[in-house]
Order: structure tokens, then C-alpha cells, then sequence
């Protein structure tokens, strides 16, 4: 097994599964009363994904002791004011609703003269938040970009900033580093589309060179399964890698192996984290995978196992795994690291990390989170105080 860096421990919270790394401190008095805007949306092919966790975390924050502002980012990437009731923001109808509060909005206007001027005037009332939770999945939402602009505002925020984030979007990039420090990944082959799209034979060649099929393939930037597939021949191959060309100028493409699919969530700020128990995702439909619409809008086609059937010693490995790549990539926040269990070679392996999972009812992240003690609040109250605890972290020491 595996030594981590880290000394962990177990820790139980009343849950049916401990957590298992290292607790950190918690003072839920210091988000008491205020102001957090919430955003979700975005120019992404995961937009709607992001509007089902936002509805989810609105409801819970709408019912903790705080200020709670909404902000939809519609596809096109225009900011607009929701006026959240509860209801309809995890359908397409959220940016008429927005558009009529926008006439109705009865806020001071003022100059817009910096990032936190910006994100002022999205709020309810105009007022500067003390806290931004980007509940945003995907290209644009969660690989850094919005992280940029919240680090200019200097206004604290939930999840990693911008290099952990955009790490953990570029699959290509996070297994680079990841490699270097020696965690298992599964066999796999960077593309560039414009080398596919000068000589796609020579491309082919290439990549069977290295990997023998059947393969996967799936664009380097991107959540959810969006733009994966399978490949068990060179006409699939073509059209697996034109799919990912599609969203991606960067393709990559592993070797498929026989593998269980197992998640674990993560909670904290660096170095000390603290893991869920493993779950497990059964996709019930034999030689399917778990894309985007299994994940999201077939609950029958898949099955939750928390905690997974697993033994102890793999349970172990899989924890210390999760803590190291949130350590080596230093996460903030929060983070969902997914790993294969590969069956016949009995190895588990890095597959990838989400710096924001989803957060709906049946999104693994929350559920396997409850099974170790966490409800939602505990949960989004958490995740509010470390965003506080890392602003004041990072912030410089000296001014300029």
C-alpha cells in the first residue's frame, strides 16, 4: 500500500462510514450573517448539470443563518440577477424569469470601475458579498477563468483558485503531474486535433503504437462525460476522436480495461483534508459507460453503493490516493477524486478530479459526504468557512 505524506486518521461524525485524513477547524460564526452570491450557469456544455447542484445548495443555504444572492451566466456568458423562490432554476426557463426580475430591479446603479464593483451590482441589493460560491461545471466555469476574475474582486470564494482548478480541468495536465509523483494512471496518449486533422492515418498509427484497443476517448478540457466514447476499431476510433475534436483542441485517449468505478469525495484546504467514505457507480446496462446522460437524466440506469463493497486495504489505498493528489495539486475547498479498480490486473488507478463535483440530490459528492455524518448544511456551512480561511491564507502579507 501506498504511504502518504500525510499523517491521517479516522473520524467519526455519526455517519455510518468515518471520513478518514485530517479535520480541520471549524467555526460556522464566522459566515454568520453574511452576504454570499451564488452563481451558477455558464458558457458550458455542463450548464444545466450546474443549474440542478445550484438549486440544491440554494435551498440549503436559503435556510441558513445568512444573505443569499443568485446570478445566472447563460450560454451566451451574459451575467443576470435571479430572484431565487425555490423553484425553476434547474430548468431553461431560469433566463426569462431573470430577465423580467432585470426590468423590475430596483438597485442604485453605480460606475463599474473594478471586478468587485462587477460583482457587486449582480447582488439583490447592489452590496458587496463576502463570499462568492461558483456552483459552475466545465470549460469556462471550472478551469480557472471565473477563479481570475474572483481573485482581481479580492472577494473570498468556495472551491480551488485558478491553477488547482485549471489542473484539474485539463485531464492531460493533471496526469502529467500526477505521474511524476508516481500515482497509478491508466496507459494513455495525448492527440492535438490539428495533428489528427492533418494525417488522421498517421494519427491512428501513432496512437495504436502505443495503445492497443479498445480505447477511450474523450476531449483533455471538459466534465461529465460530455464528448466521451468508445473505440474497439479504426472506424470508431475516427469517430470517437472527431466527437472530442468537437469540444477540444486536445484529445485524450486511454486504454479501456475492465474496471469498477470508484469516487471519493474531498473536504478542506491544503494540507489538511479530510475523505469520504468510497463509492461506487453501477452502471447497470452491461458494456456501458457512465456519461453524461446516465449521469444526470437515467437514475435508473445506474446504482450508488455507499460505502462500496470493498475491501478495508483498498478502502485505504483509495483515501490515501484522494489526499495525495488533492495535496500534490493543492485543492482548496473541495474536490471529487474518481479512480478504476482495474479487475484483472487488480490495480486501482487515477482516472480524474472535479474541483466542483455536482452537488444535485443524486450526485455522488453530498451523498457519500452524508454517509460519513455531513448533511447538506454541515456540508455548504463547511465549505463557506474554508473559503474564508483560505482567502485570509493567500492573502499578501505586504502591500504594493
Amino acid at each position: 500500500m501506498r504511504k502518504s505524506r500525510l499523517t491521517t486518521d479516522f473520524y467519526e461524525f455519526g455517519g455510518k462510514s468515518p471520513l478518514y485524513g485530517r479535520n480541520f477547524t471549524y467555526e460556522p460564526e464566522k459566515f454568520k450573517g453574511k452576504h454570499v452570491l451564488l452563481f451558477f450557469g455558464g458558457k458550458s456544455t455542463e450548464h444545466l448539470v450546474s443549474c440542478r447542484s445550484a438549486l440544491f445548495i440554494a435551498r440549503t443555504l436559503s435556510k441558513m443563518p445568512l444573505k443569499l444572492s443568485l446570478v445566472g451566466i447563460t450560454v451566451n456568458g451574459d451575467f443576470l440577477p435571479y430572484p431565487f423562490d425555490g423553484e425553476h432554476l434547474d430548468s431553461e426557463n431560469w433566463v426569462k424569469e431573470a430577465e423580467e426580475y432585470g426590468k423590475s430591479r430596483n438597485v442604485p446603479s453605480a460606475p463599474i470601475s473594478s471586478p468587485a464593483a462587477f460583482l457587486s451590482s449582480l447582488t439583490k441589493d447592489g452590496s458587496k458579498p463576502d463570499i462568492l460560491f461558483p456552483v459552475l461545471h466545465g470549460i469556462n466555469c471550472e478551469d480557472g477563468a471565473i477563479q481570475g476574475l474572483f481573485k482581481m474582486a479580492d472577494i473570498p470564494f468556495v472551491g480551488s483558485g485558478i491553477l488547482a482548478s485549471a489542473c484539474g480541468m485539463d485531464k492531460i495536465a493533471a496526469k502529467t503531474i500526477l505521474q511524476h509523483y508516481k500515482i497509478p494512471v491508466v496507459p494513455w496518449f495525448r492527440l492535438s486535433r490539428r495533428v489528427w486533422q492533418m494525417n488522421n492515418e498517421d494519427a491512428c498509427i501513432d496512437i495504436l503504437e502505443k495503445l492497443p484497443f479498445p480505447l477511450f476517448v474523450k476531449p483533455a478540457n471538459g466534465g461529465s462525460s460530455v464528448g466521451a466514447g468508445k473505440a474497439n476499431n479504426l472506424s470508431s476510433l475516427n469517430q470517437a476522436i472527431a466527437a472530442a475534436a468537437e469540444l477540444d483542441s486536445e484529445i485524450l485517449i486511454e486504454r479501456q480495461l475492465r474496471v469498477r468505478e470508484l469516487e471519493c469525495g474531498v473536504l478542506g484546504n491544503f494540507p489538511n483534508y479530510l475523505a469520504s467514505p468510497v463509492g461506487e457507480i453501477i452502471v447497470k446496462k452491461p458494456n456501458s459507460f457512465y456519461d453524461y446522460q446516465t449521469k444526470y437524466f437515467s437514475e435508473q440506469a445506474t446504482e450508488t453503493c455507499i460505502p462500496a463493497t470493498i475491501t478495508t486495504l483498498m478502502t485505504r489505498q483509495i483515501h490515501e490516493l484522494a489526499l495525495e493528489v488533492c495535496n500534490i495539486l493543492q485543492i482548496s475547498g473541495l474536490a471529487r477524486v474518481d479512480f478504476f479498480f482495474d479487475r484483472d490486473a487488480r490495480k486501482i488507478y487515477f482516472n480524474e478530479i472535479n474541483t466542483m463535483p455536482g452537488f444535485t440530490e443524486i450526485s455522488l459528492y453530498p451523498q457519500v459526504f452524508a454517509a460519513g455524518g455531513f448533511d447538506a448544511t454541515e456540508l455548504c456551512g463547511r465549505l463557506l468557512y474554508l473559503a474564508l480561511a483560505e482567502h485570509e491564507e493567500r492573502s499578501r502579507r505586504e502591500t504594493i
